[in-house]
């Protein structure tokens, strides 16, 4: 979304949006919840191609460091899960 005032330039904000109609941001859940042996095994399954589990992998980092920084003093267990995540997603590349 873009806003402009009058003579300025515009304002532009995507962050929002970035996962619409994308479907790894659906399946980047896998590094959170599936180990190395159940991946493939989804991935299969659900016929998922080479550039949309990359896409997946990429977003995977970003959720677990959301949840780091979120979390780091208020919830230890999701601390420790969100680190797994992004060992998990850095090791599988």
């Amino acid at each position: 979304m873009c806003l402009s005032g009058t003579g300025g330039s515009p304002a532009c904000s995507i962050g929002p949006c970035l996962c619409v109609g994308d479907p790894a941001c659906d399946i980047k859940i896998v590094w959170a919840v599936l180990d190395v042996q159940t991946r493939p095994i989804f991935r299969e399954r659900l016929e998922v191609d080479e550039a949309t589990w990359a896409r997946a992998r990429g977003w995977a980092p970003s959720q677990a460091i959301e949840a780091l920084a979120y979390y780091v003093h208020a919830y230890p267990v999701i601390v420790e899960e969100a680190r797994r995540w992004l060992v998990e997603a850095l090791a599988d590349v």
